[in-house]
Parts: structure tokens; sequence; C-alpha cells
């Protein structure tokens, strides 16, 4: 029983990995912006609700572009393009600031190794 469930338990912690790695890609600019900002920032909900559906909606494009594109270079040019889109919308929601703040924040952390 306790083999069970430490099978079940390592399966639901695991997955959510599994299914994260997949889904990734070597396109800087795919980050997500961290809800930890959103507290340092004072961002209200209604920015959060919108942050989080942009989120949503290019995770869903950007999968659909994974299964459909026919060669890697038009996966990579339509990824391309569709990563711009979503940084010019979370840069919308965010403002000129707080965007520029998030960017310098992955520049940190990708030269610290992170």
């Amino acid at each position: 029983m306790l083999r069970t469930c430490s099978l079940v338990f390592l399966l639901f912690v695991l997955t959510p990995a599994a299914v994260r790695a997949q889904n990734t890609t070597h396109i800087s600019g795919w980050e997500v912006v961290p809800d930890s900002l959103f507290l340092i920032w004072h961002i209200d909900q209604d920015q959060v609700k919108r942050l989080h559906v942009i989120e949503e909606d290019y995770d869903t494009e950007r999968q659909h572009v994974a299964a459909s594109a026919r060669t890697d270079a038009e996966k990579e040019a339509r990824l391309q393009k569709l990563c711009a889109s979503r940084l010019n919308e979370i840069k919308g929601v965010l403002g000129a600031d707080h965007f520029s703040d998030w960017q310098r924040r992955i520049e940190l952390a990708g030269s610290n190794g992170h």
C-alpha cells in the first residue's frame, strides 16, 4: 500500500515537469512573468487576469504551431513571430517600466546560470 501511494505521488509530481519540458523551446522570450513580481510591482487583479489569459492563449497557439509546422525552419520562424506578439501583449499590460524590469531580471537569471 505504501509503495503504491509513493508511486502515485511520484506520478503527480513528475508529470507536470515532463509536460513543461516537452513544451519548451530554445527561443528566448517565452519566460512566464512570475506571480512574485505581481506583488513587488503591486499589479492589480485585472492585470494579473489579463497576463494569465495571455499565457494560456499563447501556450495553446505554441502547441498548435509545434504540431502543425512542416519543417523545423517553419516551426522556428512561426514561433519567433508568435513570441514577439506575446511579448508585445505582455508589455501592453505591464507597461514599459515593469516590462523592462522583468526583462532585466530574466537576463540576470540567465547570466547567473539559473
